[in-house]
């Protein structure tokens, strides 16, 4: 696991997929694509649920709390001190 693939799958859920999160990593659709399964398996989870083109959080990702019921990531809240 590299810090690359922790990026691309925050981009691919946030964007819809990983050929709109591409440009935005700097990557190519297919490394994105195959760089989160890659992730995906060495985790034994599924992150994105992958619906033709496009890709969401997967339910267990957005049960986390860092993200709304579409699956966009939301801020984290601040803690005071």
């Amino acid at each position: 696991m590299d810090v690359r693939q922790l990026e691309y799958v925050p981009a691919a859920g946030d964007s819809g997929g990983s050929n709109r999160a591409a440009p935005a990593v700097h990557g190519s659709q297919s490394s994105l694509s195959r760089r989160g399964r890659t992730l995906e398996r060495s985790l034994g989870s599924e992150l994105l649920h992958r619906i033709g083109r496009s890709a969401v959080f997967a339910e267990d990702v957005r049960s986390h709390g860092r993200f709304d019921a579409v699956g966009r990531r939301r801020s984290l809240p601040v803690p005071s001190r």
